[in-house]
């Protein structure tokens, strides 16, 4: 999931616009908004005899003001050590409750424990499952995935509880925790244009010019190459659109339409469907627009992130724009 230990934001707009090929040079930047905000969790560490429970808690402001975001995914790491029973985790947002750790014996006993849970890690917790590692939560009754909190909003309190039973004979020592949230989009320097789509993250290009056509923007590219020539036309002068996805989860197919008051931009136009990962999103295949737009396809098998992209070099008087993300689950 998201890199870094802290509470990791990707926050953005999606943008349509992808304007011709013109001068390429950096246009100055919208109010940026980080990808990753670190939220301190504990100051010190904290103790915890039999029968004592703690909580801590922290609110996130609407990044950028953007009261409309919700989660796409959030992960929890945390340690903790000097325990005879594995103490009682609980996760609290936005009305909803999730346990990740139950009273389970530590493996090996006395051990310090370094965790992450995470709805994409290979296994879920179990009893005297190893001290370090990445897990699931626990897959048992009572239980909810991390996934409980997919589609709650970014703002808002969040809470930890930690709780030693009364059945354990020792302290438990709780070292530090971090929430990692991570909603589906962000947009680091400011450009309206979201990070996975965005050709140059590291500077601001509104207009995604890419001369050369190597996938790198001309603001971020050493070598951009000639500019194109277009008659007749000037740099701004793409037709707006924007491209929708939806996934029916009882027939398994992803749907959309790509929309433009040129009927070139939307009529048998290539659309882009993407696999969003943590480091670099895969390209899963292209499908072709209907006559009205729309397109459809088979969702795919490997549950995740998905979403849709148009705009290319080859249409130059098309504007390029990326859909929402949407989340298949495993069949």
């Amino acid at each position: 999931m998201a890199g870094g230990r802290g509470t990791a934001v990707a926050v953005a707009m999606v943008t349509a616009a992808a304007t011709l090929a013109g001068a390429g040079t950096t246009e100055p930047a919208r109010a940026a908004v980080p990808c990753v905000l670190s939220q301190p969790a504990l100051a010190a560490p904290i103790d915890l005899a039999p029968g004592e429970s703690v909580t801590r808690s922290f609110t996130l402001p609407a990044p950028d003001g953007r009261g409309d975001l919700t989660i796409a995914d959030l992960d929890v790491s945390l340690s903790f050590v000097d325990y005879a029973v594995g103490p009682n985790i609980h996760v609290i947002h936005a009305g909803v409750d999730v346990q990740l750790m139950g009273a389970y014996p530590p493996s090996p006993p006395s051990s310090a424990y370094s965790l992450t849970f995470d709805d994409e890690a290979a296994v879920p917790l179990s009893p005297n499952s190893p001290a370090g590692g990445r897990y699931k939560p626990p897959q048992v009754a009572g239980f909810l995935p991390l996934s409980a909190f997919d589609t709650t909003p970014v703002q808002g309190a969040y809470a930890l509880t930690v709780t030693n039973p009364d059945t354990s004979t020792a302290a438990v020592r709780l070292r530090d925790w971090t929430l990692v949230v991570t909603p589906s989009t962000c947009d680091s320097d400011g450009d309206g244009v979201d990070e996975r789509a965005d050709n140059c993250p590291s500077a601001a290009n509104p207009d995604q010019a890419d001369w050369d056509a190597d996938g790198v923007g001309n603001a971020c590219d050493p070598s951009p190459g000639p500019p194109p020539g277009t008659p007749g036309c000037s740099q701004g002068c793409a037709y707006p659109r924007t491209v929708t996805l939806d996934h029916q989860r009882k027939k398994h197919r992803l749907r959309g339409k790509v929309d433009s008051v040129a009927v070139g931009c939307r009529s048998q136009v290539s659309v882009t469907i993407w696999h969003a990962r943590t480091r670099r999103d895969r390209k899963v295949l292209v499908v072709t627009t209907r006559g009205n737009g729309s397109y459809a396809t088979q969702a795919p098998r490997r549950p995740g992130r998905y979403y849709a992209t148009v705009g290319s070099a080859g249409e130059p008087l098309c504007g390029a724009d990326r859909s929402r993300a949407v989340r298949v689950r495993r069949r």
